[in-house]
């Protein structure tokens, strides 16, 4: 079975069948639709080296009712887009299914811009 088969499609990015992980689309560009409105990131290439560099990150989604939900997850970078590991059901695995706004944090140790 080839990579492409253990890959559900989305719009907003792949979940593999086998290990319920979210990849991010191909390309370094995220986004989706929020308030009827396409919105499109595009991920400079220093966060690519933050996330391919092992660390965990802390992930926000959002529960049914708008509240926030956060999980301490390990993200990395396959092939050129973003994983988080997850057990397939999980609340953020349910939410991101329904909404897949996301906020990621990850501490690298170094002092950026604005501190």
């Amino acid at each position: 079975m080839g990579h492409e088969d253990k890959l559900e499609q989305s719009s907003h990015g792949r979940r593999s069948r086998e290990s319920g992980c979210f990849t991010s689309p191909p390309s370094g560009e995220v986004g989706g639709e929020v308030a009827g409105r396409r919105q499109t990131l595009r991920i400079p290439d220093t966060a690519f080296e933050v996330l391919g560099s092992g660390r965990l990150a802390h992930i926000v989604t959002l529960n049914p009712d708008g509240s926030p939900q956060m999980s301490c997850v390990w993200v990395g970078v396959d092939d050129g887009e973003i994983v988080l590991a997850s057990l397939p059901r999980n609340r953020k695995v349910r939410n991101i299914e329904r909404d897949p706004r996301v906020i990621l944090s990850i501490e690298t140790g170094r002092k950026g811009r604005n501190g």
